[in-house]
């Protein structure tokens, strides 16, 4: 995973078990971000994706991160989880995480919990995916987690590796699947293959978050 050659690193593995739940809550879980945000641009301290609704997608190194640096919760809020996010909004917070150490769903105000109807913050939404896959071969339903899901939570460790490598911010056309007006950015959206292999036609591109 962490040879290029090979894989993509953490950032496509990792992240996109963080970003699939993410981008699902946002309702963007087949669409797309317009624009990666590069931390050296001034916009904002750490790597940061914008949606067309204006959400923001930001990631960042450690928990501590979103306290020191964003100041989105308060000091004493218990974050930990090793998949997911965290949910600051204009009405509260609210994280999603998951994993190993991630304990109860955590947020306020208190309200918040009541208005999702939670009975409690330990509650849990399980999606056992080899059940519903064996289920949908039998119905022929589309899956929970089908494949443009997962190629819309990969593509975003691509962009944010093709921001990091360039050093710069990027426009992205989640529609055409590819960078505006930027053909040294568009080039990096595959690799050159050796004879006798050949990409396909319009093949392309396939860390905590907190999202506000």
């Amino acid at each position: 995973m962490f040879c290029e050659a090979f894989g993509a690193c953490a950032v496509t593995g990792y992240q996109s078990h963080a970003a699939d739940v993410i981008q699902y809550a946002l309702g963007v879980e087949t669409g797309g971000l317009v624009e990666v945000i590069h931390p050296g641009s001034g916009e904002f301290p750490t790597l940061t994706f914008r949606y067309a609704n204006g959400t923001l997608l930001r990631h960042v190194d450690h928990w501590g991160v979103v306290k020191d640096v964003y100041k989105a919760v308060p000091e004493t809020a218990r974050l930990a989880g090793s998949f997911g996010g965290l949910f600051v909004g204009e009405r509260g917070w609210l994280t999603s995480m998951s994993g190993v150490g991630c304990g109860p769903i955590e947020g306020a105000p208190e309200s918040l919990f009541a208005e999702m109807k939670l009975a409690s913050r330990g509650e849990t939404f399980a999606n056992d995916h080899h059940e519903n896959w064996l289920e949908c071969i039998r119905t022929r339903r589309q899956p929970g987690s089908h494949e443009e899901i997962g190629h819309r939570s990969a593509s975003l460790g691509h962009l944010a590796i093709t921001a990091c490598k360039l050093g710069r911010s990027l426009k992205w056309d989640p529609v055409k699947e590819e960078f505006s007006g930027d053909d040294e950015a568009n080039r990096l959206r595959s690799r050159a293959v050796r004879e006798p292999w050949q990409m396909q036609a319009g093949a392309g591109c396939s860390a905590p978050l907190i999202c506000s």
